[in-house]
């Protein structure tokens, strides 16, 4: 039976080829799918391990032997053998993918808030954790540990490592006026106008029309008996207010309008492993440029740290309009309103909204003020 993962197709020719048919049968070598082209041709498959038998008969016998075709992991074999490069591609390919297994690409924080990402890449650096550096020891109690004694303002915190990310959960503490409202007093959650004061346990410190700032005592938990002894409680009181969302727009009286000319440089390069390999790096001598930076992976799904950066530097002209602020503000004022509309939480009606208009040497600063009703 004819092995079908290493076998060939060969072509022999010279005369009286039966006496092939014997010295093959006498030698134990089956042939398969023969085909007689002619009385001096023959073409037939034959198992790879006795093809040297068969060159041995053929040049005992005096025929020519050629190798028409390989099949299997035969025609595998041969092709490997002419194509070295693709063999040392595969074991550089195969290098590079563990090489870059040892080095951090990206990391991502997750629940911060107030916490900015660049204080807890920094605790990460001082312990080796750095983008486009390999992995120091890993120890994800280490980290965790160290982001929370240097962090006050995070309660929990949890460090995964994941391929070449590091994955960073945070749970943050609450604010300090959410902390100041767990205390004994009733405060300003933030800046309003108080409506009204309904005080049913403590003292007011605040009447109906004052203004407050966010953290300030409206009603404080103590009391007077009939002796005049202050008393400790706890604060109870209905407070309505009213407080403002705003959005601010500053509109220049000279603006200035850039027009590109048409002319650009090119700049780019490939980044591996923290290395810049320059590829074009054309001289500027623009004035004034806009820049267009654009960045990609060169290999598929980022297997491999290859990215090639592309920055283009654009040449503009400057030119300096006088605006007509009369003429737009209508538009300034409306677009205005409505970021500020859009700030105000949904659970939340707006009652009214205002604006006001301050005129500086070299703009108008247009502030808009969307009103709500609060209840504390």
């Amino acid at each position: 039976m004819k092995n079908k993962m290493l076998f060939q197709r060969i072509k022999i020719s010279g005369v009286n080829l039966n006496r092939l048919y014997k010295e093959c049968q006498k030698n134990n070598i089956p042939l398969f799918d023969i085909n007689r082209i002619d009385y001096k041709n023959i073409e037939i498959d034959i198992d790879k391990k006795d093809l040297a038998k068969v060159k041995q008969i053929c040049k005992e016998q005096n025929y020519s032997i050629d190798t028409l075709k390989s099949f299997g992991l035969v025609k595998i074999f041969n092709q490997l053998k002419s194509r070295i490069g693709i063999i040392v591609g595969c074991f550089v390919f195969i290098f590079l993918a563990i090489l870059n297994s040892f080095f951090v690409w990206d990391i991502k924080v997750y629940g911060n808030s107030r916490i900015e990402k660049s204080q807890i890449i920094s605790i990460l650096n001082k312990q080796g954790i750095k983008v486009g550096k390999t992995f120091a020891k890993f120890d994800s109690n280490l980290l965790e540990n160290s982001i929370l004694n240097q962090l006050d303002d995070i309660s929990l915190c949890s460090v995964v490592k994941k391929g070449n990310c590091i994955i960073i959960n945070i749970k943050e503490k609450l604010e300090a006026s959410a902390e100041v409202s767990a205390s004994n007093d009733v405060v300003a959650e933030q800046n309003m106008t108080i409506k009204s004061i309904d005080v049913i346990q403590g003292t007011a410190l605040k009447k109906a029309g004052d203004s407050v700032k966010k953290g300030e005592i409206i009603v404080a938990g103590y009391f007077e008996d009939i002796n005049g002894t202050r008393r400790e409680c706890k604060a109870n009181a209905v407070v309505s207010a009213a407080t403002w969302f705003t959005s601010t727009e500053t509109y220049q009286k000279i603006e200035n309008k850039k027009t590109r000319t048409g002319k650009k440089c090119v700049v780019s390069y490939f980044s591996i492993f923290g290395l810049k390999l320059p590829i074009s790096n054309k001289q500027k001598n623009f004035k004034n440029f806009d820049i267009e930076e654009n960045e990609s992976y060169v290999f598929v799904n980022n297997f491999l740290p290859v990215i090639k950066t592309t920055k283009t530097y654009f040449e503009v002209e400057v030119t300096s309009v006088e605006q007509d602020f009369e003429k737009d503000r209508e538009s300034v004022v409306q677009k205005c309103k409505q970021n500020a509309i859009k700030s105000v939480p949904q659970n939340l009606k707006v009652e009214r909204t205002f604006e006001t208009i301050t005129e500086t040497e070299d703009a108008f600063i247009v502030t808009a003020y969307a009103e709500v009703n609060i209840t504390i």
